[in-house]
This record gives C-alpha cells, structure tokens and sequence, in this order.
C-alpha cells in the first residue's frame, strides 16, 4: 500500500530523531551534575523569556552555587550574569540536558531527546490561561507527528507547573498529560502582582508617560506564521477597531 505524503514524512522523522538519539546516550557516560539546570524556551528560538526567565531570575537571587544553563538558537541575544548561554546544536543539546540534574521548559522536547531516570524535567508550559486550544483540543489540525511529539514530551515530565483548575482541566488534557502538577501560579505573571505600583512607575517613566496614562496592550499570537500559515495583523488589516474599543472601555467604571 502506497504510503501518505505524511506517513512518509514521519517515517523520515522517526529514522532522523533514533539517529540523534544516539548523541544523548553517547553523553549518558559523563556525570549528571546535581547544581546544574537547563533552561529551554520555545526549542531554543526565543532568548531570555516567559516563565523560564523568571525561575532563573529567582534562583540568580538565591543561590550562587548553580550551573544554570540557556539553550538558544541567536546567540547573539542578552542574557544576564549567571547565565551560561549555549548554542543550541545537537551535540551541544545532547551534553548540556544529559549532564544536567533538572531541565525546565516552556515548550516541547524534541523526538530524539532523552531523559535518564534520576533527571527532573519541570514544564512551565507557556500559555498562562490555556484560552487557545492546545495539543488534542486542535483537532483535525493536530497531525499525527504533533502528537508523537506531545506524547514523546509528556512521558518525560516530571511535573507541570499551573496556575488554576482550568489549566489542569484544559491544558493537561490537551498536552496528553496525566502526571504531577503543582497548582503554584505562573512565574511570568508574578511581576503583575507582586510589584504593580512599582512596575507601573518604571514602565511610564522609561516612555515618558503621565502618571495617569492609561495603556493597552495588544498582542496576537502566531505573528510570525505558523504551520504553514502567514499571519500578519498589519499587513491583513486585523488591527482592532479602537473607536470600539474607546466605547467599550469607557463602559467600564475604572476607565
């Protein structure tokens, strides 16, 4: 029987990720270090971000003693004292996550990548809320080799990170994960409540803002493209209609 065009590429996938696997168990022979963690945000192609950043920030500030390392694609991207950027390359991937006691992400593993039994594999996940559909809940757009990616991943965690019952309801199940969560809140939103007056005076006086000025964000997602798609909010007029959007505010009693 002739094989599908996705069939065969996931065959291909399949045969590339057992021969890279081969690079994490060749690096099984050198020592897990107990003070080193790896850090990977989005498969390495974003920097010093989301929840990750925040973990490290944190452990910057408590302890002196660990190796805490940065997979990224760019780097040329900043980082802060403390941090030991590593490019991300296979080898490099490998060494790092096989020599590392815990691995924290926002994002998912690889297909070759290989967990040894006395690592810790902490998964920040990086959508706050779980508004978007993730994983299973995509549907009929949830290949089958998005789904060996998920399942490849969710084996390997040791423990999710949410934030509310919703994201344990949604999130998990559309991540094909069923194992330990720790309801302790997302570490990227910590700045929002912790230190709000504080973070609203820096942010206005680094832009030259009066004190009263009162400031949206807007935000899409994908604004880069993905999966075969171009999504661009300028370019494709999908910018929001903020005479609406004015007259909605203006409803609200703190506008």
């Amino acid at each position: 029987m002739k094989l599908s065009k996705e069939d065969r590429y996931i065959r291909r996938r399949l045969r590339q990720a057992r021969k890279q696997a081969r690079e994490f168990y060749y690096c099984r022979k050198y020592p897990i270090n107990p003070k080193k963690i790896v850090f990977t945000t989005i498969e390495g192609t974003t920097g010093f971000s989301c929840n990750p950043k925040y973990i490290a920030l944190e452990l910057l500030r408590r302890r002196q003693d660990l190796d805490l390392v940065w997979l990224v694609d760019d780097m040329s991207k900043s980082f802060p004292p403390g941090i030991r950027k590593v490019k991300n390359t296979l080898i490099n991937r490998a060494y790092e996550l096989s020599t590392a006691a815990v691995w924290v992400d926002n994002s998912r593993k690889q297909l070759e990548c290989r967990k040894r039994q006395e690592q810790f594999y902490l998964q920040t996940w990086h959508a706050s809320i779980a508004i978007k559909p993730i994983g299973l809940q995509r549907g009929a757009s949830f290949t089958k080799i998005a789904r060996m990616v998920t399942e490849h991943d969710s084996r390997m965690i040791d423990l999710l990170v949410t934030n509310s019952k919703w994201v344990e309801d949604h999130a998990a199940l559309g991540m094909l994960y069923s194992g330990k969560m720790l309801r302790t809140g997302s570490a990227r939103v910590d700045v929002l409540i912790n230190n709000r007056e504080e973070l609203r005076k820096n942010f206005r006086q680094k832009y030259g803002l009066a004190d009263d000025t009162r400031i949206v964000m807007y935000a899409p997602t994908f604004r880069s493209g993905s999966q075969d798609t171009n999504r661009n909010p300028e370019l494709q007029n999908k910018m929001p209609d903020f005479t609406v959007l004015i007259k909605a505010l203006k409803k609200k009693i703190w506008w």
